[in-house]
């Protein structure tokens, strides 16, 4: 009997000496800290930025954000890869979409796909579904997207009045928009103006690839079909538009004065291109502007630009990770996004809310963001985007310079890219 009450005795003495032992070791340890890398911000939206992460902090007071800013996004890639290779990568990376797939093929990241099965009130289906597709890789999930982009067509209204031009309906199509292009350019010298003008750069041409029906690459990534019939006549079309129906300006004059900023000055009718241009586009005064869909040929398309949170792999603290990805992809968190005009939120909840539509200001339509979202396409965002980037691009200049027509520049892109996927 003795020796039973001696076991227990001992028994609760271990089991307190015990605890108080855990109590010590997890007060020694303190909070746990986790890094976030970010990229592109300067000083002023970092600071807004950091608000964000403070209320994160209030909430799990027991998680501290330590915050790397690459303010210059090309040198963000090479920091990453850095860290990687030094065994000390962040717990938690803010990615861009053409910078995740080749951290997602060297396996970095951490599939999610098992985190989000386990949630009840945070899922993929409050998300626009659209905005994950940059972020799977082999069937699964890694990222959450924070914030979106995409294309659309702005629209000077007083020219489409004064030209007696329809506003461009949810079902226009490229003779719709080329019949209005033509309507909208006329005058000379000063007074010159363009029914259209658009960016030269590589990534805006690829709504209209595939509206024709064409494409770069074969969907998975092996092939290079740029050469299609669809393809080509996509990219002359563009050509055409600035060479045979002069309604674009040619590079003599938006390179005077800016491609995008030429509609800020009237002269001219449309613009395509995405929400980061409505802080400067509210700033005129001397006419009406809106939004619409873009044209279509075959089939309604729009570019998908992301970003989105990924964990590291390899991170000491996956828990207290996914639950810093949940909130900086959460309502409270895209809600502060959303008071800032120049992306849309991934959220429908807060997309759809009177913080981002802001009913009052233009665009009136401004929904039409969120309804291209749901014909969307993703980039062929390959491991060597960047090299395929630059032999585009390269091509595409002297297309724009009116130095080689489509068949030409496709001849030329089917066998330097080919060299890219294989």
């Amino acid at each position: 009997m003795r020796v039973h009450r001696l076991v227990t005795f001992l028994i609760v003495v271990l089991t307190g000496l015990l605890l108080v032992m855990c109590n010590a070791t997890s007060m020694a340890k303190g909070p746990t800290t986790l890094t976030l890398t970010t990229f592109g911000y300067s000083a002023e939206q970092l600071e807004g930025y950091q608000n964000v992460i403070v209320a994160f902090e209030k909430k799990f007071p027991n998680i501290k954000i330590q915050t790397i800013n690459v303010p210059s996004v090309p040198n963000y890639r090479e920091k990453l890869l850095t860290m990687f290779a030094s065994g000390s990568p962040p717990d938690v990376m803010m990615m861009s979409d053409d910078g995740f797939r080749e951290f997602a093929s060297k396996g970095l990241f951490m599939d999610l796909d098992s985190w989000l099965a386990n949630e009840s009130t945070f899922k993929k289906s409050d998300f626009f579904e659209s905005t994950f597709q940059a972020f799977e890789y082999n069937g699964k999930t890694y990222g959450i997207p924070r914030r979106a982009n995409n294309m659309v067509m702005f629209y000077n209204q007083t020219m489409f009045d004064r030209a007696g031009i329809a506003y461009p309906s949810e079902e226009w199509t490229w003779d719709d928009f080329l019949a209005a292009a033509k309507k909208l350019s006329g005058g000379q010298g000063p007074n010159r103006t363009y029914g259209v003008v658009f960016e030269t750069f590589w990534i805006r041409a690829f709504p209209w690839i595939w509206q024709a029906g064409g494409s770069l690459l074969s969907d998975d990534y092996t092939k290079v079909v740029v050469d299609s019939r669809e393809t080509i006549d996509a990219i002359q079309f563009l050509q055409d538009l600035i060479f045979k129906h002069e309604v674009a300006p040619p590079l003599s004059v938006t390179g005077d004065l800016g491609t995008l900023e030429m509609f800020q000055t009237g002269r001219v009718g449309m613009v395509p291109t995405g929400a980061w241009k409505i802080p400067n586009y509210r700033t005129v005064k001397d006419f009406t502007w809106d939004v619409a869909h873009l044209p279509k040929k075959v089939t309604k398309a729009s570019p998908i630009y992301s970003s989105a949170y990924c964990i590291a792999k390899g991170s000491k603290n996956p828990e207290e990770a996914w639950e810093f990805v949940k909130y900086m992809s959460s309502e409270d968190a895209q809600i502060v996004d959303a008071a800032v005009p120049t992306a849309l939120p991934t959220l429908k909840s807060v997309a759809f809310s009177p913080t981002w539509l802001e009913p009052d200001k233009m665009p009136k339509n401004r929904r039409i963001f969120l309804d291209a979202l749901e014909y969307g396409r993703v980039m062929p965002l390959i491991e060597r985007w960047n090299e395929m980037g630059a032999i585009v691009q390269r091509e595409f200049d002297l297309l724009w310079a009116g130095v080689k027509n489509a068949e030409e520049v496709a001849k030329t892109l089917k066998v330097e890219l080919q060299n890219i996927v294989e």
